[in-house]
């Protein structure tokens, strides 16, 4: 029996390409809104969450962000947004100058067997 074509399979690559519209010399994209402050990402985080009832009414300015944080499987916080300050005082866990060595363990015994896994 021979297999069908999925219909992606049937697609015009060249109709597909004479159709498509030209790229834009700039693309733009969200480069035109202003830049939130810290304090008004943080509103803007509170107030979706009161109109869906994840925090109350009167909560203190945060609450939504606090609701929004989660902790890893080995205690570590992670915050729902990150600036470039947060990224500056956060602690370094490698001594400076000295690189992370991460590795992950694989049930495949050779790389060839691992690769083709995936395949």
């Amino acid at each position: 029996m021979t297999p069908q074509k999925a219909p992606t399979d049937q697609v015009d690559e060249q109709a597909l390409e004479e159709a498509a519209p030209e790229p834009p010399e700039d693309l733009v994209l969200a480069a035109t809104f202003a830049t939130p402050s810290r304090d008004e990402w943080v509103a803007a985080v509170d107030e979706v969450l009161r109109r869906s009832g994840r925090v109350g009414e009167e909560a203190p300015l945060g609450a939504g962000v606090e609701k929004l944080a989660w902790a890893t499987a080995d205690g570590v916080t992670v915050q729902p947004l990150y600036t470039a300050a947060d990224v500056a005082a956060a602690p370094r866990f490698a001594p400076s100058g000295e690189r992370w060595d991460v590795r992950q363990h694989h049930a495949a015994t050779t790389g060839s067997r691992l690769t083709s896994s995936y395949s």
